[in-house]
């Protein structure tokens, strides 16, 4: 987790504010690095860790921030809370600088939202995608495991066709005890010349 949380926040720190974020009137969070893990409980340990590394950088330069169900009305209408007296969404903080969330979360913004997605992906740099092998695994069968596996793939090609935004495109890596030949495929399959896998 280290090996690219160090180089991420070190990264994040330095790079400017995005001052057109806050003086504008539409809630837009600009992150510099967006990283994806499998479970919520990877992503709190992954946050946890990104904290403790980034202590003396953050605050100050931004926040490192969890993108969970709450967040824009990403609950399903069966798990709704009521809502808060004052009637506004959860939102994520606009001077974000580095996201830690799980495919499906960002893949069902990117797609519930469309153009008015509030995460602008002009800025970023990285996208790192943890646990890669997990999401990537070949052996689809029938049970409910194999399907969440599916998912992940198809999931992954939404943020990739989401976050392409103009010539520019951000540094894919990809993180896993292992390296299997399909993960090595879905990579030259999916990602372009500019990304680094």
């Amino acid at each position: 987790t280290a090996a690219y949380l160090l180089p991420i926040l070190n990264f994040a720190a330095k790079a400017p504010s995005n001052s057109k974020a806050k003086t504008s009137g539409k809630h837009s969070v600009q992150p510099h690095s967006i990283i994806l893990s499998t479970t919520q409980e990877l992503i709190g340990q992954i946050w946890t860790e990104a904290v403790r590394l980034g202590q003396n950088q953050f605050p100050k330069s931004g926040k490192i921030a969890i993108l969970r169900r709450k967040h824009y009305g990403l609950r399903k209408k069966d798990d709704a809370q009521p809502k808060a007296k004052s009637g506004r969404e959860l939102r994520l903080p606009k001077d974000t600088k580095v996201i830690i969330t799980t495919p499906k979360r960002l893949a069902s913004l990117i797609a519930k939202s469309g153009s008015k997605c509030p995460i602008s992906f002009e800025n970023l740099k990285w996208l790192v995608i943890d646990e890669c092998d997990k999401m990537l695994e070949a052996n689809i069968g029938g049970n409910e495991q194999d399907k969440t596996l599916r998912a992940f793939r198809s999931q992954l090609t939404a943020i990739l066709n989401g976050i392409r935004t103009g010539d520019t495109f951000p540094s894919v890596a990809l993180f896993s005890a292992t390296m299997p030949s399909q993960v090595v495929d879905w990579a030259t399959e999916e990602l372009t010349k500019e990304c680094s896998a």
